[in-house]
């Protein structure tokens, strides 16, 4: 049986790495989790582009026309990919990721709830839900 060089024998398995685009304020490895939960979910949720638009939203600037309670709804442009209202992607995504990586995720979805929070008030007319679903933008 021939033998085997030490180099070969130190050498790591072969691994696949994906190219994935980086999420802001996240660590590169809680970003492969995310991206890694994406491909294993049914129907492939946009995890990575929910973060991306609740975080836009959380930093819009001025007044705006969009309601955290009406996202996922088709009248708006820029929400008519998703087919569910943003965070509740998140928050799915949330309870499924590796301890580590939900912890990291969990912090600044908070962040970002605290200040889309700051900018809405309660709707009375909302159907009840998560908080996201239940308030409207300050006008």
């Amino acid at each position: 049986m021939p033998r085997r060089r030490p180099g070969a024998l130190r050498a790591s398995p072969r691994v696949i790495i994906f190219k994935h685009r980086r999420l802001r304020r996240l660590s590169p490895r809680t970003t492969a989790a995310i991206h890694s939960l994406r491909r294993r979910l049914a129907g492939n949720p946009d995890i990575p582009a929910a973060y991306e638009m609740w975080r836009e939203l959380a930093h819009r600037k001025g007044r705006s026309a969009i309601y955290p309670g009406s996202l996922g709804a088709t009248d708006c442009p820029c929400c008519a990919l998703f087919t569910e209202h943003p965070r509740d992607i998140l928050e799915r995504a949330l309870h499924r990721l590796p301890e580590g990586a939900a912890r990291e995720l969990r912090v600044e979805v908070n962040r970002l709830d605290e200040r889309i929070e700051a900018r809405t008030v309660p709707d009375p007319f909302a159907p009840p839900g998560p908080w996201w679903r239940r308030w409207q933008e300050l006008p």
